[in-house]
């Protein structure tokens, strides 16, 4: 079983269209209710559904929140009554957009409660897989709570895995969420270099222009953001919730994604995605499928793989009798696209799972998630407008206000500083290096 945790406006909001999407996977109404049942679709609801009374599926979720704005819209709509309202847990306050107040002031207070909940989740598995924690990195609840919640995790359940969908501070301000972002982001990424096992990196920028420049999309919303960031969670998990040819959990990702313990940052992507008219015009084969999930402006993070090297990769492929040697050929046919900017000290860096059931939306799709030395552009963009700030000792009385220390700051940026630096490293190391 998988526990999902909802952290903040983002994450809340990011959480309720993957239990949309993966109730019509699993035939499952929003009152929880199984329709269409389907031995194939209904076999494995327990990973993310517990079963209560009356044959009615109720999510392994918990949302979390600092303020109840967020938490009663989502109460309030259809797959509101989804949720077990024991939960459910808002605070009053807010955290005003500060990583110090999600961490710290409200944080301390609100953090036993809220694992009170987790344990009661965890009990009530019979094999616990582990954690799928939703957030932003630039608002303060998202920011901090989520790294306290991170610190607990690994406090109480050191053996399981976290993983985590992470939006990023976007390299254009108008995209960003708040003038406190570059700090919040740089602190809460300190925490999830340290307790996180994967950490799949979003931003709104990219999905911005998967909307815009790929879907065609006039006036795409977050509700349109947020759909791109379900299928990579469906595509991810469809092995755990389905059998296939080769089945793939979320540790079984992390061993063939994480060469080093560090680096544990990833980029994905998903296919098909075009436009109703584009659609028209392409074959929806492997080949197809495959060219597309390693195209730039499928990325749902603002980076550029050419700029980098690929360490690791892992393709998990959907639909019904897809073969394991097509996929292979489509890889070998596009080697000298593919393999020319990735790592040589690695003899087999890209996985496959295959699972049979296809997507509600795709007869076959795919989802890859990629670990690429480019995360360095990314981090260093991050160190880049915190510096800019730090340096003026900007807002900092914010942070001080709080308890907090300077020092917190500076090591904060110190460990993501030594990150980018190790992803340009492994980027540059060569075969034959000793």
């Amino acid at each position: 079983e998988v526990i999902t945790i909802q952290v903040g406006q983002c994450g809340n909001n990011i959480g309720t269209q993957f239990w949309m999407d993966l109730g019509r996977e699993h035939s499952i109404d929003p009152n929880g209710a199984s329709y269409n049942a389907h031995d194939r679709l209904t076999q494995r609801n327990d990973v993310f559904y517990q079963e209560a009374k009356g044959n009615r599926y109720v999510p392994r979720a918990i949302l979390v929140d600092t303020e109840p704005t967020v938490l009663d819209g989502i109460k309030s709509k259809s797959y509101g009554r989804l949720f077990n309202p024991a939960s459910i847990f808002s605070a009053s306050l807010g955290s005003g957009n500060n990583w110090g107040s999600g961490y710290y002031t409200i944080g301390s207070e609100v953090i036993d409660l809220i694992f009170d909940m987790i344990r009661r989740q965890s009990e009530a598995c019979d094999s616990l897989h582990g954690f799928q924690i939703l957030h932003s990195l630039c608002g303060g609840t998202g920011s901090g709570l989520g790294s306290l919640v991170l610190d607990k995790f690994r406090e109480e359940f050191p053996d399981r895995l976290i993983n985590t969908f992470s939006v990023l501070p976007s390299p254009t301000r108008a995209q960003t969420d708040g003038a406190l972002s570059a700090y919040n982001s740089i602190l809460a990424m300190h925490h999830l270099i340290d307790n996180a096992d994967q950490v799949i990196c979003l931003d709104n920028m990219a999905l911005s222009s998967i909307c815009t420049d790929t879907l065609q999309l006039q006036n795409p919303t977050f509700d349109d953001h947020n759909r791109l960031i379900s299928k990579v969670m469906l595509g991810t998990s469809a092995t755990l919730r389905f059998q296939g040819q080769l089945n793939a959990d979320f540790r079984k990702m992390a061993v063939n994604l994480t060469p080093f313990p560090r680096l544990h940052f990833f980029i994905s992507s998903y296919a098909p995605l075009s436009s109703p008219n584009n659609a028209l015009y392409r074959s929806g084969d492997i080949f197809d499928l495959t060219q597309q999930l390693w195209t730039t402006s499928n990325m749902m993070l603002t980076c550029n793989p050419r700029f980098g090297r690929w360490i690791t990769a892992f393709g998990m492929y959907r639909g019904q009798n897809l073969s394991l040697s097509e996929i292979n050929r489509c890889y070998l046919h596009g080697k000298n696209r593919i393999f020319a900017h990735s790592v040589d000290w690695i003899a087999d860096p890209f996985a496959t799972s295959i699972c049979q059931v296809p997507s509600q939306e795709d007869p076959i799709s795919a989802t890859l998630i990629g670990s690429s030395s480019c995360i360095q552009q990314v981090l260093a963009r991050m160190d880049t407008d915190f510096a800019a700030m730090f340096r003026r000792k900007a807002y900092l009385n914010a942070y001080t206000g709080l308890g907090m220390d300077e020092m917190e700051l500076m090591e904060s940026q110190s460990n993501v500083s030594d990150l980018a630096s190790e992803y340009e490293q492994v980027g540059s190391f060569q075969a034959w290096d000793d």
